[in-house]
């Protein structure tokens, strides 16, 4: 019998685990308890590799996916991806949208859509809990909840979400229809003084309130389909109070006074009548209502202060000895011009700190000005000086005669022109130079084109064209730009062909020769007038360049006939040359001007049309019986010059154009 039962011992311990020796007792068969615990680790193992397959094998099925047995509210995710459930979810709880916030506000209840304040269900964020059910912890634990979550199943409550920014919108909405904003203080001009009307405050919603309320409520999933919100309102203080407008009215009192403005040792008075127009009380730049200052009514009444205040800059010229040469400069002096836009701004700011506070003196406001450089600086002439020589010249012979002033409407511009510099990049304008002739300066009447005919006194300052195109000649030859020229109405013979520049007045219109120095030193311009002759000097830098011009080009050629034409204003048998016949035609002539390295600079035609004019000789006669009186005839410019009107003003040429033609020599 033992021998029996060891026997079954060893057999049971064999099927355990491995045979263990027992030692030098020789006993053996007695069960081993190391032996049994491994074989429970064993069956652990073997279960945990199991539970982990499954587990394992049971993600790589629901990747992406929602696990069974997961639901949101009532409704069931399992095995969903993303997109899935989100429709899904999108469409269950659209119901959170639905509803209706009622606001019950002193003028009555209104209402507003949950969809507009926002509300609806967190569907995203649902979605990203339900994908995480399941997927926490060690895989025998995933395993056990992921049974546990497919027998018992797993639901998730609803998220909903309120917009506080939408809420709140929508609320001020329903409190701008609903708000008393209450009524301004205002101020009223009398000729006794100011009157003011008292302010009344008004009252407003508490937005604030009711948007943490309906936020509140709404953040509920539970929340019912209809929410009710009483509105509350506090008084409010108008924008303009009754104490702001009063102490506008004060400020505004002490500003009204007279104002100085100086410049240096110079002051001068804006009577307080004219200050008073350029206040006025309203909102001023930083919210407040107060006295404000209109600054482009002030400029425009500082900017007549100008013509007494404002000085052009002198640009520097040069010294020349008896010879012509040029041995040095003379300095220029910088110019000012009043800122009239500035000193209103300083005047504002003294005016406002004036109402401010009454015990601010009444000090002179300094005036500001623009700064202004001239044209060509001392130094800019100093170091020019040394190298300057004569780079052009020009001379015209002519007649003297009452045609031109018997030589007053010619010396007398070339002496304006005369030591004037022309500063690099700067235009020579004639009549800016010389200005609008007058019979102060000496200008008289010189000779114009009446109906087509010559007459020796037609024009003020008639004659003056010598001058011009004297002056123009020097310049083309000299390579500078042209900018301004016109020719005569007729061809006169003492001038270049194809090369004379007219300038005349007339109205409003007006005719210029200009040109613009283009290289990067100054020019001095030397003229020189006499009884017959007028000449023009340019000096400069020499550049190296060149200037040549093609043989004119003559085309439609048409000669004016000599007439003879009687008349009883000579004695009979007496003869006069009224009119010299000239030849009518057109005219091309064009000039090349080149760089020291004979680059050509500029290529350019200076078109000419000369007017047909008939030679005319009187001859005396008889007189006749009275005729009936001929229309006054219209006057054109001769050589240049001012036509005066009956009244003595500018007559303005006929049909609106004028072509101012020249005398006959």
């Amino acid at each position: 019998m033992p021998e029996s039962r060891a026997r079954m011992t060893t057999g049971l311990d064999t099927q355990l685990a491995p045979e263990i020796d027992q030692g030098s007792t020789g006993h053996r068969g007695r069960t081993s308890w190391p032996r049994v615990t491994f074989g429970v680790a064993f069956g652990l193992l073997a279960t945990f590799a199991l539970a982990t397959g499954l587990v394992l094998a049971t993600e790589q099925q629901y990747v992406g996916r929602v696990l069974p047995g997961v639901r949101v509210g009532s409704t069931d995710l399992s095995g969903m991806d993303a997109a899935q459930a989100t429709a899904a979810l999108t469409a269950s709880l659209a119901g959170y949208a639905r509803g209706t916030v009622t606001v019950n506000t002193r003028a009555g209840a209104e209402q507003v859509s949950y969809a507009a304040l926002g509300r609806h269900a967190d569907v995203d964020r649902l979605v990203s809990a339900a994908l995480a059910v399941g997927r926490d912890g060690q895989p025998v634990d995933r395993f056990v909840a992921g049974v546990g979550n497919a027998v018992r199943g797993v639901r998730i409550d609803p998220v909903v979400v309120v917009d506080p920014t939408a809420v709140q919108a929508a609320l001020a909405q329903v409190a701008g229809r609903t708000d008393s904003p209450g009524t301004d203080a205002s101020v009223t001009y009398r000729p006794d003084g100011f009157s003011v009307t008292p302010a009344r405050p008004g009252s407003a919603m508490d937005v604030r309130t009711a948007t943490d309320q309906v936020v509140t409520a709404l953040s509920s999933a539970a929340a019912p389909s209809t929410v009710a919100v009483d509105a509350a309102y506090a008084p409010t203080d108008p924008h303009v109070t009754t104490p702001d407008a009063y102490d506008a009215v004060t400020a505004a009192a002490r500003m009204q006074g007279a104002l100085l403005v100086a410049q240096g040792t110079d002051k001068w008075t804006v009577t307080a009548p004219t200050v008073r127009t350029w206040i006025s009380l309203g909102t001023r730049p930083d919210g407040s209502f107060g006295p404000v200052v209109d600054t482009a009514k002030a400029a425009k009444s500082i900017a007549k202060l100008a013509p007494k205040i404002d000085r052009p800059a002198r640009s520097a010229t040069f010294l020349m000895d008896k010879t012509g040469k040029v041995v040095g400069a003379t300095g220029g002096l910088a110019g000012r011009t009043l800122d009239a836009t500035a000193t209103a701004a300083r005047v504002a700011e003294a005016l406002l700190a004036r109402g401010q506070d009454p015990t601010v003196p009444n000090v002179p406001v300094e005036l500001a000005f623009i700064a202004l450089d001239p044209a060509l600086t001392t130094a800019q002439a100093t170091a020019a000086a040394p190298l300057m020589q004569m780079i052009s010249t020009w001379t015209t012979h002519y007649d003297v005669g009452p045609q031109n002033g018997f030589s007053a409407n010619i010396t007398i511009p070339a002496g304006v022109i005369n030591g004037t510099v022309v500063a690099p990049g700067e235009v020579f304008d004639f009549w800016k130079v010389v200005g609008i002739p007058t019979p102060a300066e000496g200008y008289t009447a010189g000779g114009a084109i009446i109906n087509g005919h010559s007459a020796e006194t037609g024009a003020f300052a008639g004659g003056i064209c010598s001058c011009s195109t004297t002056l123009f000649n020097a310049a083309v030859r000299a390579g500078f730009p042209i900018l301004a020229r016109s020719p005569h109405y007729y061809y006169i013979s003492r001038y270049p062909l194809g090369l004379d520049a007219t300038v005349w007045m007339s109205g409003g219109a007006a005719q210029t020769m200009a040109w613009q120095n283009d290289t990067p030193y100054p020019v001095l311009i030397r003229g020189f007038g006499s009884p017959g002759v007028v000449r023009f000097d340019l000096y400069s830098v020499p550049t190296g360049r060149t200037t040549t011009f093609t043989t004119p080009i003559v085309k439609n050629v048409n000669p004016g006939a000599d007439l003879t034409q009687y008349t009883t204003s000579l004695p009979p048998g007496a003869a006069k040359r009224v009119e010299y016949p000239t030849v009518g035609q057109d005219t091309w002539v064009t000039r090349v001007v080149k760089d020291k390295d004979g680059k050509v600079i500029r290529t350019e035609t200076f078109y000419s049309h000369y007017a047909r004019v008939d030679g005319l000789t009187l001859l005396g006669k008889t007189a006749a019986p009275a005729a009936k009186p001929e229309p006054a005839p219209s006057a054109l410019p001769g050589d240049g010059g001012l036509l005066p009107p009956p009244d003595g003003g500018v007559l303005p040429p006929p049909d609106g154009v004028v072509v101012p033609p020249s005398p006959a020599p």
